[in-house]
């Protein structure tokens, strides 16, 4: 169902909703999106890619944080939706400048996310806090809620933000499928609950998505 003009309205103190992707679209790798309302922002997945054969000497490519530093006592947490280093890779290059915001992630991304910093020795002083597909929390005017999506590496989730102006969902990494090798399935109902409640805004994985047919499940794999 397609929102209708009545069910979001601008809100009181008429503030927006910024939603920024400071990198990873129509690319791959460096993923990284801000969502700002007010003196609130919080960080969806901070991300690598790795050099193309024109970028001789390059170790990595990470996105630019500009806007994030100058804005970094506003920052109210840091999500990251799945372990894949093109949504991680770049923590340890940025959490000490954007002033170690707390990382909010499932269990196995946050191990992997703490080996990272062992090596960068920044793990005690980071805080991670493990949750699960059916945490809620809140940071600032967002509240935030989870969803079990899958993907070629166990722990992936999609995201619920509820705004002032309306539920924005992210949905991370994903593909449908419905033979998983040791995950769960797609949480649907979570997703269709959204759908009932009205979303302002979806913001969805779309790799390889204009070729035909579909994607192979991890079963088969």
């Amino acid at each position: 169902m397609l929102p209708t003009k009545n069910r979001f309205t601008p809100a009181e103190d008429g503030k927006n909703l910024k939603i920024i992707p400071l990198s990873g679209l129509e690319e791959i790798g460096k993923n990284c999106t801000i969502f700002e309302y007010g003196n609130d922002i919080i960080i969806v997945d901070l991300g690598l890619m790795f050099p193309n054969e024109e970028m001789p000497g390059v170790d990595y490519v990470v996105p630019d944080i500009t806007y994030l530093k100058k804005n970094k006592h506003k920052i109210r947490g840091l999500i990251i939706t799945h372990g894949h280093m093109d949504h991680t890779g770049a923590i340890p290059y940025y959490i000490k400048e954007l002033g170690f915001p707390t990382i909010y992630t499932l269990a196995l991304t946050a191990e992997m996310i703490k080996a990272r910093l062992e090596e960068f020795n920044l793990d005690k002083k980071t805080l991670i806090k493990t949750i699960t597909a059916d945490t809620h929390i809140n940071l600032g005017v967002f509240d935030i809620s989870f969803f079990r999506v899958n993907h070629n590496i166990p722990d992936s989730v999609g995201i619920g933000i509820k705004t002032p102006l309306g539920i924005v969902v992210h949905t991370g990494d994903y593909k449908f499928d419905h033979t998983p090798v040791d995950q769960e399935p797609t949480e649907f109902h979570k997703i269709a609950k959204y759908g009932g409640e009205g979303v302002l805004a979806l913001l969805s994985d779309s790799t390889n998505s204009e070729n035909p047919g579909f994607a192979v499940s991890e079963k088969v794999i």
